[in-house]
């Protein structure tokens, strides 16, 4: 049967409608499988933002991205997903802010949102927060999306902290502007506002700052506050109206009570009547001038009572205290005071003369009271001395005129004899001796005894006879025998010297052949067992005492051997001697190759020499042969013998002469070699040094680079913290403690470097006083990080005082600038 073709065409269309419909049916669950995987994917992958749909297999992705970045990986994580043929990327980015700001403000029983976030994964983690919080507060959301400088993790770190703070206050506003934030709001008690300063002051999390905190504590009625003078302490209670208020009271009464201990029970509440700074503050001075006394308020009524030190400051207290105390305050006065005392004396001055036989007291005393007491602790103090009083009574006397002069008679006593003079509130003592010792600590001594009672200044002259010049050394030959020769001051000196070189050299044969020329000397003997212990550390040399100069010479077994002995004679630290090292450097390797080529020259030189005998054993031997051949053919050979004999002979001096020839060739063979040996050994020798050096050189600047980043670290550390001490005093204040904890770390992570803590300070003050606060500051500042675990032997307090100012002292904040600790890392 024939077949037609076109009878199938009629087919066609049913077979496209077929595939048509397949098309149709099965396009819609490929779009929603492919949305759904990519949504999937980009959640987790922590791009939820992003939205994907599909046309067929063809991707069209929509959002706004936090970055370029999250663009590109959006775009991309969509395009990995299995079934995925193109992606169209029309994202768009968040607008970008340069003041990213976001804000809560909470009241009654609502909080609102406002400001911005980075994505809504943000937004989630933020209001999540905000609920846990606030679980019964409506919630209003007005949060936008945006791009801007934060680092999100330690945003949202920071955004919890704030919000536990503020959930506390009866009402208030957090604030966030890029990664620094802000607090104020009023506090449902005083314990809430309490916790919140204590939270707000310990610091905020890693990454954000506090720019500015306004908590308002809450207020209280009666309004009341109180201080009471003793004759030792100032106790201040009651409420105040801020903590800087606080704290500006508090600093204004220690300047006014710098001799008493402040201490401080007030508690922060509003309800004060306006003026309250300035009531105190006329209270607090008034109070000043009481001998003892108290202020107290409550709202607008003030009072002080107390004992005045005479009737002209009593009624001075009650016209000053009327006049400047503001007009919304009545003001009232209980004062007592004591009788008149003697003419006031200005400046009131006190003097004691202690000579070797008497002792004067001249200038003025309180009264008689006070005369008999000082007399009897200056018969106390110089018991086998007559005592002339020539002193006359007057008022004005220090407050503790008693104690400043006990502490000058303490240092004229261990003086011996001196003059002690007391002028208003500073004591000197003047005087000689010939302790060194004593001259050196007697300032402190004094300055402790007076224990800031008045300020304090010694004077003493030291009359120390010159060190001797004299000619000693010691030598060490390398063989265990070491002689010591020379002057030496005294037979204890030379005792001394002995044992020093018994104990150092154990093993050695210790000569005596020194020489005593009878002479004062200090530190002599110092010097000279110092020159024993440096000639210890070398294979052989000799140390030399020459006036006040010691010189080390001789072999050492290394370069850091050498090294160390100059080190320590450049620092030789006794008064008025120095140190000069003169050493060469000779390695085992050395004396090693020095053995090794002698050993083979002498090697060399006894085959030669067995050689050589050989021969002439050999020479004899044929000698022998030849008589006992010249005997038996005596008779027969008479008339050849002469030739014969002349023959043997001729062939004798051209052997000897052939040995000789080769004993000088095998001796100049063995010389060369000695030569070669010795030319390689120097130059092996030379090649090491030019590597240590080059070693040494590289090591020094990695250390340095080292050393500089970790002096680096620690100074931003210091910059970015708090380091301060309680007011002119070496205590540190707890709010420095977070910050040197930072450094501690930062130390142990420097751990092979020593570290030197400076401490600076103003120009306000003596000299001498901030020289000695700066150090005591640096001190403390040592042996905090000590306490934290730094390594004592790594760390070094040095004080300047005022002598490295950064700014010019011309104001309370140039002054503040210059009050400072900085870590050098060395």
């Amino acid at each position: 049967m024939k077949c037609n073709p076109w009878r199938w065409l009629w087919g066609i269309p049913l077979l496209a409608m077929w595939f048509w419909i397949t098309f149709v049916s099965e396009r819609a669950p490929i779009e929603s499988d492919l949305a759904l995987r990519a949504q999937n994917a980009l959640e987790q992958a922590g791009q939820g933002w992003a939205h994907a749909r599909f046309d067929g297999r063809d991707g069209v992705l929509n959002g706004r991205a936090p970055s370029s970045e999250d663009r590109e990986e959006a775009a991309a994580i969509v395009r990995g997903v299995h079934g995925v043929r193109v992606v169209t990327n029309q994202v768009t980015l968040l607008k970008a802010m340069d003041r990213f700001v976001w804000s809560a403000d909470y009241s009654k029983n609502q909080l609102i949102l406002s400001g911005f976030v980075p994505n809504e994964q943000v937004r989630v983690s933020v209001l999540k927060a905000v609920k846990s919080r606030f679980p019964d507060v409506d919630i209003l959301d007005r949060l936008k999306l945006a791009r801007g400088g934060i680092e999100i993790k330690p945003w949202l770190e920071g955004v919890s902290f704030g919000l536990k703070q503020l959930s506390g206050l009866e009402r208030g506003r957090l604030e966030f502007i890029n990664m620094k934030f802000s607090l104020e709001g009023l506090a449902p008690s005083y314990a809430v506002y309490k916790d919140v300063c204590s939270a707000l002051s310990k610091g905020a999390p890693s990454g954000v700052q506090l720019a500015k905190q306004d908590v308002s504590p809450p207020s209280v009625s009666p309004y009341t506050w109180r201080a009471k003078r003793t004759a030792s302490q100032l106790v201040i209670s009651g409420y105040v109206p801020s903590e800087s208020s606080r704290l500006q009271l508090f600093e204004y009464s220690k300047k006014r009570f710098p001799k008493l201990a402040i201490i401080d029970r007030m508690e922060t509440a509003a309800g004060a009547v306006p003026g309250w700074v300035q009531a105190t503050g006329v209270l607090i001075d008034q109070l000043a001038l009481l001998e003892e006394g108290e202020a107290h308020m409550k709202d607008d009524a003030l009072g002080l009572t107390g004992r005045a030190p005479s009737k002209d400051i009593a009624d001075q207290i009650s016209n000053v205290a009327s006049e400047d105390v503001p007009d919304s305050f009545t003001m009232t006065t209980d004062l007592t005071f004591p009788k008149p005392k003697p003419p006031r004396i200005n400046p009131f001055v006190t003097s004691i003369d202690a000579q070797k036989s008497r002792v004067r007291l001249y200038g003025y005393v309180p009264n008689d009271e006070e005369r008999a007491k000082l007399i009897q602790i200056v018969g106390d103090r110089f018991p086998d001395r007559t005592i002339v009083d020539d002193l006359k009574l007057g008022s004005g006397e220090p407050q503790s005129w008693r104690a400043c002069l006990a502490a000058g008679l303490m240092g004229v006593k261990k003086l011996g004899a001196g003059v002690v003079n007391l002028v208003g509130q500073s004591v000197s003592v003047v005087g000689e001796t010939m302790d060194e010792k004593l001259a050196a600590n007697l300032e402190g001594d004094v300055r402790a005894a007076a224990n800031r009672a008045c300020s304090s200044r010694v004077q003493v002259k030291l009359n120390l006879p010159p060190e001797p010049h004299l000619n000693w050394s010691v030598e060490a030959d390398g063989e265990g025998r070491i002689t010591l020769e020379g002057e030496v001051p005294n037979s204890q000196t030379r005792s001394d010297l002995m044992a020093a070189s018994k104990r150092l050299f154990p093993k050695a044969e210790v000569r005596d052949q020194m020489v005593v020329v009878q002479s004062f000397a200090k530190n002599w003997n110092r010097v000279a067992q110092t020159g024993i212990s440096l000639l210890s550390k070398l294979r052989k040399g000799r140390a030399t005492l020459s006036g006040q100069e010691l010189v080390v010479s001789g072999e050492a077994k290394d370069t850091a051997v050498a090294s160390a002995v100059k080190g320590q004679l450049k620092k030789l630290s006794v008064r008025g001697y120095s140190g000069r090292g003169e050493l060469t450097v000779r390695s085992d390797s050395m004396i090693w190759a020095e053995d090794e080529a002698k050993r083979k020259a002498a090697a060399d030189a006894a085959a030669a020499l067995a050689a050589n005998r050989q021969a002439e054993r050999e020479a004899e031997q044929r000698e022998a042969e030849k008589r006992e051949a010249e005997r038996l053919r005596k008779e027969q050979e008479a008339l050849n013998r002469a030739r014969e004999a002349a023959k043997q002979e001729a062939l004798k001096v051209a052997q000897q002469r052939a040995q000789e020839e080769l004993l000088r060739k095998s001796q100049e063979m063995a010389r060369r070699k000695v030569e070669a040996e010795a030319e390689e050994i120097r130059r092996s020798q030379k090649i090491s040094r030019t590597k240590e050096a080059e070693l040494d050189a590289k090591r020094e600047a990695t250390r340095k680079k080292e050393a500089d980043a970790c002096g680096l670290a620690m100074k931003k550390i210091a910059q970015s913290g708090v380091i301060r001490f309680k007011f002119a005093s070496s205590e540190l204040d707890q709010k420095s403690h977070a910050t040197l904890d930072e450094i501690a770390k930062q130390a142990e992570a420097c751990s092979s470097f020593r570290i030197v803590v400076s401490g600076h300070t103003d120009s306000v003050g003596t000299k001498r006083r901030n020289m000695s606060l700066s150090q005591k500051r640096a001190q403390s500042v040592v042996d905090y990080l000590v306490q934290v675990g730094v390594e004592k032997s790594r760390l070094e307090g040095i004080g300047y005082g005022e002598s490295r100012p950064i700014a010019p002292n011309n104001n309370e904040l140039n002054r503040a600038k210059n009050r400072r600790i900085e870590f050098d890392v060395k």
